[in-house]
């Protein structure tokens, strides 16, 4: 099933913490009103440092994306956890599963499928530069890895050229990614 590769977790709170539903992609043994509480108080600390009343929009966590899509008039919290490559469609998944949520408020489940996850058509990751990464020098691995970042190109693909694990480039690209060098973009075949 294509969706536990793509979503590791995802968690539907509200915003005092307390757990609605969840979905594990991955095993887990994390407690998921545990995880609900402590990303209730991720956004709580985020609110109380800026003073405003913003909620925080992505996170990243060692290997993960946490993406947040918080809706005021239903009080819910969608926290969905992803590869970095996957961020676009962590995205789309959290605006699924508020509108899945919306059209059935007395749900107690999510309908978790790889239509859902992945939409109705074939599409790719291919990592590009952004225009930062364009005009910024590199060297040595660095500079042979932005090389393959021409936007016809899959993490696949660029590890197979470079001969590199996944895990090796996943971690590099992503850092690159927080620095605005690159990004993933989801193509539609």
């Amino acid at each position: 099933m294509v969706t536990k590769e793509v979503l590791a977790h995802l968690y539907v709170f509200r915003s005092n913490g307390e757990l609605v539903l969840s979905y594990h992609g991955e095993n887990s043994s994390i407690d998921p009103a545990l995880a609900a509480g402590f990303f209730s108080a991720i956004q709580d600390f985020a609110r109380g440092m800026l003073n405003e009343d913003v909620s925080l929009r992505e996170v990243n966590f060692d290997r993960y994306r946490i993406i947040f899509l918080s809706d005021v008039e239903t009080d819910l919290i969608i926290s969905v956890v992803v590869n970095p490559i996957y961020s676009q469609i962590g995205r789309e998944i959290a605006k699924k599963v508020l509108e899945q949520l919306k059209n059935n408020p007395q749900s107690n489940e999510l309908k978790i499928s790889d239509e859902l996850i992945l939409g109705k058509k074939p599409f790719r990751i291919v990592v590009e530069l952004t225009d930062r990464g364009k005009v910024l020098p590199f060297q040595g691995f660095e500079a042979e890895l932005i090389k393959l970042c021409d936007g016809s190109r899959s993490v696949e693909e660029i590890c197979e050229k470079l001969g590199k694990p996944f895990d090796e480039i996943i971690k590099i690209l992503s850092k690159l990614q927080e620095e605005n060098i690159i990004r993933f973009r989801k193509i539609i075949l």
